[in-house]
């Protein structure tokens, strides 16, 4: 048995430096950007998609909500509400390649299985 802790899906810690960055360099307003070239920020892959579905308590048995994040960047989708225990199921996107990796955390606190 291996115990993960786990604050954050990897795919999004890789992405929060890239959407601070971007945030940053944002006008204030709209008068600020006439007149000047866009530069494209590059968006950093994720490395594997994350479900995580929530359950009521720490037997596992009455579903509550669910999260994905997808290998195609943008926002975690969110149905249901969170909890302290949930299933996280990581799917390495197709530029990496590799197994699916399913943990049961409480609290954070992943078991690989």
């Amino acid at each position: 048995m291996k115990l993960v802790r786990k604050a954050l899906p990897y795919s999004v810690t890789l992405i929060l430096p890239a959407l601070l960055a971007a945030c940053a360099l944002a006008p204030e307003s709209p008068e600020d950007a006439e007149g000047e070239d866009v530069a494209e920020m590059p968006q950093a892959l994720p490395i594997s998609s994350v479900l995580n579905i929530y359950y009521s308590d720490e037997n596992f048995t009455t579903k509550v909500g669910q999260s994905y994040l997808s290998c195609v960047p943008g926002p975690i989708v969110y149905s249901g509400r969170t909890s302290l225990y949930y299933y996280q199921h990581d799917v390495p996107c197709s530029n990496v390649g590799g197994p699916r990796l399913s943990f049961r955390c409480i609290d954070s606190f992943c078991t690989e299985f």
